[in-house]
């Protein structure tokens, strides 16, 4: 099935060419218009307008956070502890491997709190299978970094008795990470998911406090109306930030105000704002991949139901033509053949849509583009 190349797919093979944004921007097809009806318009860049960002991209996400006021404020709404977290201290968001072979690790965000304890934050956009396993790597890595250095400690000791203080020192502080994604870990969307080490023989006891994951689902927040804690409020603006002047509560707490201030494209440095033109790039691809596999798996359910039915139609068709006249039976055995083919592929074309629209709604995009974008009656999207 031929597909016309879009500025999404073409500015991702430039990137791997390694062209800069200037030349990916000079070459890519781009127009005034959505006529994807996934809001793949100009860059957003231009001169003529200063939008809100996007806070669910790497790039606006760091930049909002990095800012104790706003960091400070999610990790309240999120461990909702009964002591509130009153400072942090940022980190190198940079963990080096023990051994000169290992990989380097790149956390979004990572700071530390008056207690010792270790917080990371990841905001992931793009779905990835193996997405759990990569959020328990990235907590073990920072307990391993810990025992690195108390390791060191100890054999850098010179005497018995600097032994023994590293020994009694020995002590590993609690690492928390928390991870936003854009979309849903399981088959059921929870908007939540606090997981903790517990024993499982003894009425699943906490464990161990040393090792804390939390996700939170973007998807499962469906409207503004269901925000009636702060976790949920602050979640529906990271998700809905680019129509931060449409949501109601907005207006009604200062701290939400002074984010919509700050997370506007003009704020962005130079720099910043290449990286931000990136990881919109970067999502249209992601988004005209998707719908690329999406659309080579309908035609071929298709193409296979139709191949089926004619079977089936020519097998019907040579049977009744023995007993009726082979060629009467081969003509009805084909029509009725092709017409059971392209009743099940078109079934088959269908359900497979209605697999695009639940992965794409699940993305955040609204029920108006997937319909555009799938050809599928709104109100069966609104079911999804």
């Amino acid at each position: 099935m031929a597909v016309p190349k879009s500025c999404a797919i073409f500015a991702t093979e430039y990137m791997v060419q390694g062209k800069t944004i200037d030349e990916m921007k000079a070459q890519a097809p781009y127009s005034s218009e959505d006529t994807t009806g996934l809001g793949m318009v100009n860059p957003i860049g231009s001169e003529e307008n200063n939008p809100p960002l996007d806070l669910r991209y790497d790039t606006a996400f760091k930049m909002i956070f990095s800012e104790k006021i706003f960091m400070i404020a999610l990790l309240n709404s999120i461990l909702n502890r009964t002591e509130k977290i009153t400072d942090i201290t940022y980190r190198p968001t940079e963990s080096l491997p023990r051994f000169v072979i290992g990989k380097k690790v790149v956390f979004d965000l990572k700071c530390t709190l008056s207690t010792g304890e270790i917080i990371i934050v990841e905001m992931q956009y793009a779905s990835q299978s193996y997405f759990k396993e990569r959020a328990l790597y990235y907590v073990a890595r920072n307990i391993d970094s810990q025992l690195q250095r108390l390791d060191d400690e100890v054999d850098n000791a010179r005497t018995q008795e600097e032994l023994l203080k590293k020994l009694k020192e020995y002590r590993i502080d609690p690492v928390c990470g928390i991870f936003i994604t854009n979309f849903s870990l399981e088959k059921e969307e929870r908007l939540m998911r606090d997981i903790w080490l517990t024993d499982a023989m003894d009425g699943d006891r906490r464990f161990s406090d040393k090792m804390h994951l939390v996700f939170l689902e973007l998807p499962a927040l469906k409207s503004w109306e269901e925000c009636d804690t702060e976790l949920k409020e602050w979640l529906y603006i990271i998700n809905n930030s680019k129509h931060m002047e449409q949501i109601p509560f907005v207006e009604d707490k200062p701290i939400y105000k002074q984010l919509a201030e700050k997370a506007r494209f003009a704020n962005l440095t130079p720099e910043e704002q290449e990286l931000y033109e990136l990881d919109r790039r970067n999502e249209m691809a992601y988004m005209h991949s998707l719908l690329y596999a999406k659309m080579e798996a309908e035609e071929k359910g298709r193409a296979e139901g139709e191949a089926k039915g004619f079977a089936i139609g020519e097998a019907k068709g040579i049977a009744k033509g023995i007993a009726e006249g082979r060629a009467e039976g081969r003509a009805e055995g084909e029509a009725i053949g092709r017409a059971e083919g392209l009743a099940e592929g078109e079934a088959k074309a269908y359900q497979e849509k209605m697999e695009s629209a639940r992965s794409l709604k699940q993305m955040g995009l609204s029920s108006e583009q997937i319909h555009i974008a799938l050809n599928l009656p709104i109100e069966e999207i609104e079911k999804l």
